[in-house]
């Protein structure tokens, strides 16, 4: 399984892009975002992860596979 890594714009201002593991096709995008410390005047402006970047990365354990 891809490991996730979400980048909302602004993001690095609060840390961002970080580490989303879980299904991303389940993923409440405003919720995870707030509860990650991205302000809610933000959320508002994009909301449900609109503009945000999602960068995928092999699973390390199963890279050379």
């Amino acid at each position: 399984m891809p490991r996730y890594f979400l980048d909302p714009p602004d993001g690095h201002a609060y840390g961002f892009p970080k580490l989303f593991e879980g299904d991303i096709d389940a993923l409440e995008f405003d919720t995870w975002l707030r509860e990650n410390g991205y302000p809610d005047d933000l959320i508002q402006m994009f909301p449900n992860g609109r503009g945000c970047r999602i960068l995928t990365r092999p699973d390390e354990d199963n890279a050379d596979s």
